[in-house]
Formats: structure tokens, C-alpha cells, sequence
């Protein structure tokens, strides 16, 4: 448990520092962020060159599967490295913490059939009035000419949620695709190729319009922190959440990943100084960690209960096949109708 908590802490870093050091670079240095989604998400492919068991070849899905998880993968990234330039990093992760738990409840239950409960909603509306919060006491750039903090505006904040439902697509199709977490590695170096061959001409669609002029970092630095973002931010991060998941298990894991909220405020607002927080922004930023932790707590538990009965029911099933079936009470009504030879 003290490891799976060290990896747990090493995740919340990691996010909160990539989100971070993306945004700098984006407003200050390389304004490019569908070049830098694209490069981030095709990093991946080096996962490739991490074997795997013969017996889990099987197991893989085919190109076509894979092709959908990374156009939504790329997606999300893209999404969310727009959103980056028109909100906060405190702002974006609370959308995207909530978003993602809203789609991903709603998406769950259509998709992979998970039942809901009053609970549940309860959390969720707990959580979107967070949200709401946030978005209506805006934090205000504190650094002259923004060169850490940025102006929000509703078009960020709407490129949030959309990204925040594109994750939720990539997991819930992951959960209904993927069948062990030993091709988890391979599979993301699958969609690392996916998204160099749709993400290219994007870049070069980009290019062409005039949306995005295409050029390569002007200093060592951005292309680095670039580098870096998908590397450990991106690539390391996921795979280290998948391990810190079975370690700790997921009720562990989703309280501790609320806690990005209050990280992310806390860098912008003490260590950077980027941008100052309202007191209803921090009530809303509260709710948003409150009714993600709720929830996370709720299914869980959810999922333990189901799984406790089902093994309930197996072990019964077990003893009955190993026993025969239980003796019949003299008298029954069946008894009484079989005759007195039976008896």
C-alpha cells in the first residue's frame, strides 16, 4: 500500500505539473497545439518496443478497434490543449474531473450496462454545481501581457467538456475492448501509431488553411518541455494510474486523483502567482473534489457488492455440486402427492 500510495502521489504530480508546463509553453513560446497533440499522442509508439507474452497475443483486438480508441485519444488530447489556451489549469481540471465523471456514468450505463442509483446522481449534481461555481467566479490573470496566467473565456470552458466526453468515450470503448491489462502497454503504442497516421494530415490541413502554420519549436527549451509533457506527463502517467489501480485499488485511486483540484489551485495561486481565485471559486473547486470523491466512493463500493454476490453465488453453486441436492422436509406438499412408496 505505501508504494501504491508513492505512485498514486507521483500521478497527481504529474498531471498537474504537465498541465502546467503545456500551458506555458503554448502561450508563451510555441503556439501550436495541434502540432503538439499530435507529436504528444505519437510518442506513444515507443511503448512498441516493449514485448509481450505469447499467450496474450490472442487477446489483442484488431486494427479496427484500435483505430476508434485512437482517433478519441487524439481527440481528447487536442481538445484539451485548446482548452489550455482560453482556461486556467485549476479550472480545466475540475471540468475535466467532473465531465469525464458525468460521460463516464452516463456512458457506462448505455454502453457496458452499469446500473445507476439516486446516489450517483446525487454526486454528479454535487459535482456540476462545483463546476458551475468555477465558471461563474472566473480567476483573472495576475502576470502582465498573460505570460502565465490566461484570460477564460466559454469557448475554453466548452472545449474542456468536450474533451472531458472524448476520454470518457476512450475508457468506456477501452473497458469494452481491452481484455487484460497486460496489453495495456501495447495497445497505447498501437494508438501512438494511429494518431502519426490521422493526426499528419491534420497538421497538414492545418497548415494549409491557415488555421495552424506549421513550424518546429523556435528554442531547445519548448521542444523539450514538449518532449517531456508526452513522455512522463501523457505516456508514463496513464500506465503508471494503471499500476497504482491494482495496487490500492480504484475507490483509493479516485480519491486521491480529486486532489489535483486543490494542487492545481495551489500552484497557480501561491507558486506561480499566475492567477487569482475568488472564495466562491474555491467553494466550487470543493464541491467538484467532494462529489468526484462520492462518487468514486460510490461505485466502487457498488462494484464490491456485485462482486461479493456473484461470488456468493458461486461458492453456493460449488457446495450444492459437491454435496448433491438438499434432502427434502417429510411432509411437503410434493411428499404428500409422490405416494407413500416414495416416502
Amino acid at each position: 500500500p505505501v508504494v501504491g500510495l508513492f505512485v498514486l502521489a507521483l500521478v497527481v504530480v504529474l498531471w498537474v505539473a504537465s498541465s502546467v508546463c503545456l500551458q506555458f509553453v503554448l502561450v508563451t513560446d510555441y503556439n501550436k497545439p495541434v502540432a503538439v497533440s499530435v507529436y504528444s499522442t505519437s510518442l506513444a509508439a515507443v511503448l512498441l518496443l516493449r514485448g509481450i507474452p505469447d499467450d496474450e497475443v490472442e487477446k489483442l483486438p484488431a486494427w479496427g478497434p484500435v483505430l476508434l480508441l485512437g482517433v478519441l485519444w487524439l481527440m481528447a488530447q487536442l481538445l484539451f490543449n485548446l482548452s489550455l489556451l482560453a482556461t486556467s489549469v485549476t479550472t480545466n481540471t475540475a471540468i475535466s474531473g467532473c465531465g469525464s465523471c458525468i460521460f463516464t456514468c452516463v456512458l457506462s450505463s448505455v454502453v457496458l450496462g452499469t446500473p445507476m442509483n439516486a446516489r450517483v446522481a446525487a454526486c454528479v449534481t454535487l459535482a456540476v454545481m462545483g463546476v458551475l461555481c468555477c465558471t461563474r467566479f472566473t480567476p483573472q490573470a495576475t502576470l502582465a501581457q498573460g505570460q502565465l496566467g490566461v484570460s477564460e473565456t466559454a469557448g475554453g470552458h466548452a472545449m474542456a467538456w468536450a474533451s472531458a466526453l472524448c476520454y470518457s468515450c476512450f475508457t468506456c470503448a477501452s473497458k469494452k475492448l481491452l481484455k487484460s491489462s497486460v496489453e495495456v502497454p501495447h495497445i497505447f503504442g498501437r494508438i501512438g501509431i494511429i494518431c502519426a497516421f490521422v493526426g499528419t494530415p491534420l497538421v497538414l490541413l492545418a497548415d494549409l488553411t491557415s488555421v495552424e502554420k506549421f513550424e518546429l519549436p523556435r528554442s531547445m527549451p519548448a521542444y523539450l518541455l514538449v518532449t517531456a509533457n508526452a513522455l512522463f506527463g501523457s505516456m508514463l502517467s496513464n500506465l503508471l494510474l494503471t499500476m497504482c489501480v491494482m495496487m490500492v485499488g480504484p475507490l483509493v485511486a479516485t480519491l486521491g486523483l480529486t486532489t489535483t483540484i486543490p494542487l492545481s489551485l495551489w500552484v497557480e495561486s501561491v507558486l506561480l502567482h499566475a492567477h487569482s481565485f475568488q472564495w466562491g471559486y474555491v467553494g466550487g473547486a470543493v464541491l467538484v473534489t467532494a462529489g468526484v470523491a462520492l462518487l468514486g466512493w460510490e461505485t466502487t463500493e457498488d462494484q464490491k457488492s456485485d462482486g461479493d454476490l456473484a461470488e456468493g453465488e458461486e461458492i453456493s453453486s460449488i457446495l450444492e455440486s459437491r454435496s448433491g441436492p438438499r434432502p427434502r422436509k417429510l411432509g411437503s406438499a410434493n411428499d404428500s402427492e409422490a405416494g407413500g412408496d416414495d416416502l
